[in-house]
């Protein structure tokens, strides 16, 4: 008896290991084949219709035999649509070539860049990653990804304070809220304004979610500000401050000189800028800064930036106390190409805030620069059809031209050949033009004589003749 269930209890065990051995054997079998796993990541945070996103595609073979020749593929899921702006970023899963392969166990990863749609109706649900043919387990061939939108129906409140910062302590204080100053806030479909009530505040109600900018457009009493932010509201705040600060035109209180120590150099020569700031208001003025090169023409003269002192751009800035007068000297060197041109010409601002730059004092050095000469040529013309061309017969022939200096007074004159064109050649700079009995249609005409290896020609200009002449 005991034999007999021994042998049961054996037979039973042999059954249930034959069956278990099946089973595994049988799961083996159903998974023999390639396997493309995709997850989708996004950086976690709320988006507006319309942002820039760049997503984490991971593509994993996680079966026993390799998948090859595999493209990209994007399914729109539902809300708002999501669209790769670069197709490159799909690398070896996009259109060019064979398409990707993937041995077993074999990983990578795609950085996507692009950006949501227009409001969907909902968040952006979509799935990213390629189809594999003969994938044992099609069903996560692709991730799916959720990103919270949020819609442009939530509003919010847009306001703030416009104060005139009179005691300049970088903070709004009693009584130095503006009234009747005018605020924009501005996105692509228009603009909204408000005027501030007396104690400086405005207000706009009801602001739909998105990307927005909003502006001090107007300001009382010769305050002024270039207050400027660009504002992205995604309903985390019920209600969003923008507070604008104001301030006096500085050239209220600061008056400037500028001038050079010499009226003419040659190319190389040291030259010395000379400043003079004084205060004629009741307040210290701190952290006065000098900008004298802002737009970059080669006609300044080259001042390292150190050598502007306590005036310079990374300095603190100088200080000068009311009724105090202080007087600063920069030295620099004369730029070869004030030598082409003929001249130096350097335009200097003074600011304490560079934000703030209307309202700002300035002075402009100018100076011949000699020992070059240079040659220009063009067409004078009366232009009798006014079509804006120098046609037959149009051309100021044989007629005397007089240039003079505009830097240094010097003169010399050029004479028109029977079509108009007249050359011209002297010392380079830049000169007013006369023409006897013609006037030109421009008033502001200046004609610059270059050295090499500048060349200006080819101008045309229309005279007209000056009435009882």
């Amino acid at each position: 008896m005991g034999s007999l269930l021994s042998a049961r209890v054996l037979t039973g065990a042999v059954v249930l290991s034959l069956a278990v051995s099946g089973l595994v054997a049988g799961t083996a079998s159903a998974a023999e084949g390639p396997d493309i796993r995709s997850t989708v990541s996004v950086p976690s945070g709320t988006y507006l219709p319309g942002d820039p996103i760049t997503v984490k595609l991971t593509v994993t073979n996680v079966g026993d035999r390799g998948a090859y020749y595999l493209r990209k593929h994007e399914q729109y899921v539902s809300g708002t649509g999501f669209h790769i702006q670069d197709i490159s970023d799909w690398g070896d899963l996009g259109p060019g070539g064979l398409g990707a392969s993937y041995l077993p166990g074999q990983s990578r990863e795609y950085t996507l860049r692009g950006h949501l749609g227009g409001w969907g109706g909902g968040d952006a649900r979509f799935k990213l990653g390629p189809l594999s043919r003969n994938d044992v387990n099609p069903a996560d061939d692709l991730g799916e990804a959720l990103v919270p939108v949020v819609s442009p129906e939530t509003k919010v409140v847009v306001s703030g304070q416009i104060y005139g910062d009179a005691d300049l302590n970088g903070a709004p204080s009693a009584g130095e809220g503006l009234a009747g100053a005018t605020v924009e806030l501005r996105n692509n479909e228009g603009a909204r304004t408000a005027v501030t009530g007396a104690d400086g505040g405005y207000s706009f109600p009801g602001v739909a979610t998105g990307k927005y900018s909003v502006s001090v457009q107007s300001l009382p009493g010769g305050w002024i500000s270039h207050g400027h932010q660009e504002l992205r509201l995604d309903g985390a705040s019920p209600e969003v401050k923008v507070p604008f600060r104001a301030l006096r035109p500085l050239a209220e209180s600061l008056r400037v000189t500028v001038g050079l120590d010499q009226a003419s150099y040659p190319v190389g020569a040291e030259a010395e800028i000379r400043l003079t700031l004084t205060n004629t208001g009741t307040r210290p003025l701190t952290g006065i800064h000098v900008a004298c090169d802002r737009i970059d023409n080669r006609l300044q003269l080259e001042v390292p930036p150190e050598g502007w002192g306590e005036l310079g751009y990374d300095a603190a800035g100088a200080t000068v106390q009311p009724g105090q007068t202080r007087e600063f000297r920069v030295r620099g060197t004369v730029p070869a190409h004030g030598g082409v041109r003929g001249y130096l010409y350097q335009s200097c601002d003074f600011y304490q805030l560079e934000e703030h730059s209307d309202g700002q004092p300035s002075g402009l050095l100018v100076a011949k620069v000699t020992g070059r000469d240079g040659a220009v040529s063009g067409t004078l013309f009366d232009d009798r059809n006014n079509n804006g061309a120098v046609d037959a017969g149009e051309g100021l022939a044989n007629q005397e031209v007089r240039l003079i200096d505009l830097d240094n007074g010097h003169e010399f004159t050029a004479q028109t050949d029977g079509a108009g064109l007249v050359k011209l050649a002297g010392p380079a700079g830049r000169y007013r033009m006369t023409v006897q009995g013609w006037g030109f249609v421009r008033k502001d005409v200046v004609f610059d004589v270059v050295a090499p290896p500048s060349d200006f020609s080819g101008w045309a200009h229309v005279l007209r003749p000056i009435p009882g002449r």
